[in-house]
Formats: structure tokens, sequence, C-alpha cells
């Protein structure tokens, strides 16, 4: 359906680059996007396609920060569809990514147009594993690694290790209830293993388990979801922008 490849990273990195974004989290939710749709293709039954496009968006999902934390997907889509970083990047592809981007956070909003142009079936799976990969590296540090997943009668269950899910468990619920309105299944997030308990399970991560990946520092806690919701009417004026400022990103290039 989508023409995204593999061979478009180079142009993605390259965008996150320029706008210096925050290389470990960025690396981190696409490695437990990556994670979730492998594991879940029974599920979702998409291809290497989506695949590409959903770690192309993970990589990007933050790019906006630099503009505002507190709008910062909306931003990030824009950036994601005008900056001429992309302009080789395929047009429905390119659009594809920047409603991932946006959606990554706050309410879901598709209209019937776009689902009907992109996938009434593509768009949602992807959002929603999205936002699970999101939440998992809340405090940008790089550290979760994702288990097991198993889907048992209407309950999916991620096993995850290297993250205090007690923290932020509110902030995980909202994430994971749009993952359940899409597949219809109830999400149970944990550190317990059917093996070994949860506490017994976390003393027994190892060096590889919690180290960042490519050696990177673990990042600050940011404030990108703590920063509070903001009304519909701040989402709307921040989203007729046109375009953002840009002079707080210290672009290069």
């Amino acid at each position: 359906m989508f023409a995204g490849n593999a061979d478009h990273i180079e142009m993605v990195l390259a965008l996150g680059n320029k706008y210096r974004y925050d290389q470990l989290h960025a690396k981190t939710v696409e490695r437990l996007c990556v994670a979730i749709f492998d594991r879940l293709g029974s599920l979702h039954g998409m291809g290497d396609r989506e695949l590409n496009l959903l770690r192309h968006a993970a990589l990007l999902h933050d790019l906006g920060a630099c503009i505002s934390i507190r709008k910062h997907h909306i931003h990030s889509a824009y950036l994601v569809m005008h900056d001429e970083t992309l302009d080789s990047y395929p047009g429905k592809d390119r659009e594809v990514v920047a409603l991932l981007v946006r959606s990554h956070r706050k309410k879901v909003k598709l209209d019937p147009e776009e689902m009907s142009r992109y996938g009434r079936e593509v768009l949602p799976g992807l959002i929603a594993i999205l936002r699970i990969a999101d939440i998992l590296d809340y405090f940008h540090r790089g550290s979760t690694v994702i288990k097991d997943i198993r889907v048992d009668g209407n309950t999916c269950t991620f096993v995850v290790w290297g993250i205090d899910l007690e923290a932020i468990r509110e902030k995980i619920n909202k994430k994971a209830s749009y993952f359940q309105e899409v597949f219809k299944l109830k999400v149970v997030i944990t550190n317990e293993s059917p093996e070994i308990g949860g506490e017994e399970a976390a003393s027994q991560l190892t060096e590889e388990d919690t180290a960042a990946p490519d050696g990177g520092e673990a990042a600050e806690e940011t404030a990108g979801e703590a920063a509070g919701d903001l009304g519909d009417g701040a989402e709307q004026a921040a989203a007729a922008l046109d375009p953002p400022s840009v002079d707080n990103c210290d672009a290069k290039g």
C-alpha cells in the first residue's frame, strides 16, 4: 500500500539531527515499536512497508519539542510535512508519517477522509503501537526492554523491564486506552513474568537489559507528557500556526 522503505532512513535521521532531536529517546521508541510490531504481527496483519513508516514516525515524533514542549506533536507533524529535508520522501508516505507523529499524544483525531485515504486498518494500528512505545520510555532513559508480549483471550499483556511502571501508571492507562479501542483487547503492562515475580524479575535484569542503546547517557526526565493537557481551543490555535516559529530550534545546516 505504501512505498516507505529503509532507504529513506538517511533523510529521516538528517531531519532529526537538523533540529537536534533527542536521539536516545527517538531510537528507543523506534526499537520498542519494532518489538511490538513484530510480536503482534498476527494481530495487525501489516508488513515491512508499514513497519518502516512506523519506524520513521518513532524517530521524528518529538521533533517539534524545540518549538514547544506542550504542542510538540503538532509542530513535529508540521516539520515532517514542510521541511525541505524530506522533499524526496514519497508524498503519500510523508503524510502518513506526519499523521502518526501528530497522533502520538493527546486525543487521536482522524477524520473520515484521512481514514479512507490512508487505510482504515493501517493508521489506527500504527498509532496505537507508537503510543504504547512512547510511554514505555517516558523518562527518556532508553532502558526499557520488552521481555514478552502475550495475547490470551481478550487480554494483551506486555512484560517490560527497566522502567518504574507504578510511577507512571495513570499515564500508561491513558496511552493504552487507544490500543484497547483499536485492537479490542484489554491491555496489561507489568514488570512481572509468569516464571518470576516482579521484584525478583527486576533483580535479575542483566547489564545488557538495562544498558542504553548506542552507549548514550540516559536523558533527564522531560516535561513532554508532564506539561499538562491543552484544551481543544489551544490545540486548534497551535495547529493554525503557518508556519510555526523555529527560532528556538537552533537547526543545523
